[in-house]
């Protein structure tokens, strides 16, 4: 597949602090509560490069290189600042990497790969994927194309750190059609092996400041997979920034994602997620994390569920204990739906429909703003659909400048379109624009909104016809839109909106004339 992508450097300084105010005009003092969000990353910075740092070594792979093949690099002595750079070539690598050991802050362990004249990404294929012989748990080490782990000699307690992958694309690791077909050699041997359904295009056991940037990752069965386990086994801080992470999954199952991540510290800014593989029940994206930062990105349909936060599971009870899984900021993203897609965008609480509270789901605030929401269809393919879903009476969303679109594409009746589904409070809902064909709760009747009233008029007062949301066909908003000017000032104690989505994966800067505009694009 010949796929190019956006190659770019960022660096965001992001400022938080967690207070509320129900006021249109935020200048006015907020009441601020304590910051609950604890070590928050405000520097996040991604390059290109494919040169070593300091002392590092530049291990080079493909044709004409000094490595022909992934498996003769000496994964197992890699030290910080090293490089393994890998040329694109015609066909894929059919190999997988193992990495045990660790860079430093400074100076990274980086797999990079090199693009060909023409753009294109080095492709690793996990099928008949060969490895090479890395002391790991051989379950682990099976668990993907790419997996990070702990060497079992080295000390528990200690994992790998301060890792970099960057500029592939990683496809392979799955059992689709669940018939042992797509397969993989066992380490030292000429053994195939059947992939489990849960591979991974790249799986994380354990690690810490680790950064995935500008891959492509499709056809596994999870895209990006990362666990916790205990204190001790804590996956920490890890970027997902400018990536493409699409069609994966297993046919007619729902426990595959594009995204499954529960981590202390997750943040995804630029990439596009989705669809999930055709056939699949998967969802866009999982998180069971703490201290989920979600920005400027775009979600596409279709998925199970778009985005999909919920409790912790491997690992609870330290992750819940966490302040900043509580807090969740979902800012600047654009999420379409399509006809045959997922009947909720923004889900957050716990799996399925829990809507009794329990310590280890999320029981926090979602900072959901400046997003367009896209729902489609009518009842032909589906009788309903909601844009956010709240499990219980102790999940909370503070929102505004939302835009809520939906489309009928024709032939059939208009669904029955709703802000938010059972449950949930509502701390802040301001600045946002509204289809009229949405209701406030999924529910209708004396047992709307069970958890504390609503101001119905409030979702009605910006409720607007399509003509006056006048939006491209890529949702950007056009001369006379409502959109335009209308935004609420985003408070000094959350982060800003500077930046916006660019197709196919990354950012650019955000116009400012002074006013914001309601919705994820800003008009031009």
């Amino acid at each position: 597949m010949n796929t190019k992508l956006i190659h770019v450097a960022l660096c965001f300084l992001f400022i938080f602090c967690l207070s509320c105010s129900g006021d249109d005009n935020p200048t006015t003092d907020p009441d601020p509560d304590p910051n609950p969000t604890g070590e928050v990353p405000d520097d996040f910075t991604f390059s290109t490069s494919c040169e070593p740092i300091g002392d590092g070594y530049k291990y080079e792979v493909g044709p004409g290189k000094e490595f022909e093949k992934i498996v003769d690099v000496p994964f197992e002595n890699l030290k910080p600042g090293d490089v393994v750079a890998i040329y694109a070539k015609d066909g894929p690598y059919n190999e997988r990497i193992l990495l045990t050991e660790s860079g430093t802050t400074d100076a990274p362990i980086v797999i990079c790969g090199v693009l060909d004249a023409n753009g294109n990404l080095p492709v690793l294929d996990g099928s008949n994927a060969r490895v090479r012989s890395v002391t790991m748990n051989a379950d682990v080490a099976s668990g993907g194309v790419v997996v990070i782990a702990r060497g079992n000699g080295h000390a528990y307690g200690t994992w790998p750190q301060n890792i970099e992958i960057k500029n592939l694309q990683i496809i392979g690791a799955n059992q689709f059609m669940q018939d042992d077909s797509q397969q993989y050699y066992a380490m030292n041997s000429d053994e195939l092996i059947p992939y489990g359904r849960g591979a991974a295009g790249i799986r994380i056991q354990v690690g810490e400041n680790i950064k995935i940037a500008n891959n492509i990752i499709e056809y596994n069965g999870n895209g990006i997979f990362a666990v916790a386990n205990g204190v001790e086994e804590m996956t920490r801080n890890v970027e997902l920034l400018g990536n493409i992470v699409r069609n994966n999954g297993t046919f007619d199952v729902d426990r595959q994602h594009n995204i499954y991540i529960e981590v202390d510290g997750l943040t995804s800014v630029g990439n596009q997620f989705g669809p999930v593989r055709e056939g699949s029940n998967g969802n866009n994206y999982k998180s069971r994390s703490a201290g989920d930062v979600i920005m400027y990105n775009r979600f596409l349909d279709p998925a199970g569920r778009q985005i999909d936060l919920v409790e912790s599971q491997n690992g609870y009870p330290h992750v819940s204990s966490l302040p900043s899984f509580r807090v969740t900021y979902f800012i600047g993203n654009i999420i379409e739906g399509t006809e045959d897609g997922a009947g909720n965008f923004l889900h957050y609480g716990g799996d399925g429909d829990n809507g009794t509270p329990s310590d280890d789901l999320r029981q926090g605030t979602v900072y959901c703003y400046n997003n367009t929401f896209v729902l489609k269809g009518n009842k032909n393919n589906s009788w309903r659909k909601m844009f956010c879903d709240l499990n219980t009476c102790n999940e909370k969303l503070y929102g505004f400048n939302n835009i809520f679109y939906y489309e009928n594409p024709g032939g059939g009746e208009d669904m029955e379109i709703s802000i938010f589904r059972y449950n949930g409070v509502i701390e802040n809902f301001s600045n946002n624009l509204i289809t009229a064909a949405a209701v406030a709760w999924y529910k209708t009747g004396s047992d709307q909104a069970p958890c504390e009233d609503m101001d119905f008029a409030m979702v009605q007062g910006m409720q607007i016809s399509d003509q006056d949301f006048a939006l491209s066909d890529q949702y950007r908003p056009l001369s006379g839109s409502s959109a335009i000017n209308t935004g609420m000032v985003v408070p000094d104690f959350l982060p800003k909106v500077d930046k916006q989505f660019k197709a196919p994966n990354w950012i650019e800067d955000r116009p400012n004339d002074g006013s914001i505009d309601i919705g994820a694009f800003e008009h031009q």
